[in-house]
């Protein structure tokens, strides 16, 4: 359902351009400081089985975003999740599925940002949604290069970027892909898997 949500929004996209675990972070897992941008601004960090990630949200651009994602984080709905799509050279998305590709029962959607976030550029994090623009809920993927397809009025709202491990993403991005009811030939045929997100600061 997912890839048909994407693939729609994609069509959405172009359309509109044409027209106009244990949650406790380890010593190793800390974050220099002179990363992150603003001292009002959270950050999490995603490990998966390959690797860790840290990600700075934006906390005063897109706030009842954050909050929407920090309370998935506080009540550990993304632990032992997947990434559930790879797209090489465009996205990987998550947030959603469990090991098994169940879908989680997720909250309420949430108002669309997109309009006062960010641009999508490489390493951004950003709400994935449906074809409405207040439809997004907890799944949410990261761009590994610059989109500027997803910079239009309602688009996805950029909720944070990455400060650390950028690497891991691009590693996951080479993963062999496979056709896994109910998405096509984009899910990972080795689980990549968020053991958890805490909360850095």
């Amino acid at each position: 359902m997912m890839k048909n949500i994407l693939k729609a929004g994609l069509g959405f996209i172009l359309v509109s351009v044409l027209v106009g675990c244990d949650n406790s972070p380890s010593e190793s897992s800390q974050v220099p400081q002179n990363l992150i941008q603003s001292a009002n601004h959270s950050v999490i960090q995603i490990e998966t089985n390959h690797g860790s990630i840290w990600i700075e949200l934006f906390d005063d651009l897109t706030p009842k975003t954050v909050d929407n994602f920090i309370q998935y984080v506080e009540e550990d709905f993304y632990n032992n999740t997947v990434i559930h799509q790879v797209f090489p050279n465009f996205i990987i998305q998550g947030g959603s599925f469990d090991t098994q590709l169940l879908a989680k029962t997720s909250h309420e959607t949430i108002i669309n940002e997109a309009a006062a976030a960010p641009k999508h550029k490489r390493g951004t994090i950003a709400m994935m949604r449906g074809n409405h623009p207040d439809s997004a809920t907890s799944e949410f993927f990261i761009n590994l290069k610059d989109n500027e397809l997803f910079d239009i009025k309602n688009g996805y709202a950029v909720f944070g970027q990455v400060i650390k491990g950028m690497e891991v993403l691009d590693k996951i991005s080479t993963i062999k892909t496979c056709a896994q009811d109910p998405f096509y030939d984009d899910v990972p045929c080795e689980s990549v898997i968020i053991k958890n997100i805490v909360e850095m600061s």
